[in-house]
């Protein structure tokens, strides 16, 4: 199965003008979250796009959920997750993408995030 899964940012929550509105997607970001952690519990892998859109010819920063769900992940199942850094490169209609080397939780996540990062932005050529 391959799918996407809709994470609502908490910016875009809160310019819903309807209360039920706001409610309805913080329950449906429960609920994503919810199939994430089971995904990753169950050996599953999960793409996900640290930065929440894409800036061109730079990066904007990383946001931490993902990156704490792992952990919590971790700490629960006593399972590793392990993080696989992608660039892009985009010149024109062609795109170019690096992999990088898989990457592990230890004990800062802080630290995990930036590693990330700096792996992204070299193979991104930024």
């Amino acid at each position: 199965y391959l799918g996407a899964v809709t994470i609502y940012r908490s910016k875009d929550i809160k310019e819903l003008k309807d209360k039920d509105a706001r409610e309805e997607a913080r329950a449906e970001n429960e609920q994503a979250l919810a199939f994430l952690e089971d995904e990753l519990t169950n050996d599953g892998f999960v793409v996900a796009f640290a930065e929440g859109t894409r800036y061109p010819k730079t990066m904007g920063e990383f946001k931490h959920g993902f990156f704490e769900l792992a952990v919590k992940v971790e700490r629960k199942s006593g399972k590793k997750v392990s993080f696989l850094p992608v660039g892009t490169e985009y010149s024109g209609r062609d795109v170019r993408i690096a992999f990088g080397e898989s990457l592990r939780y230890t004990v800062d996540i802080t630290n995990l995030i930036n590693e990330c990062k700096e792996s992204v932005r070299k193979l991104s050529n930024l």
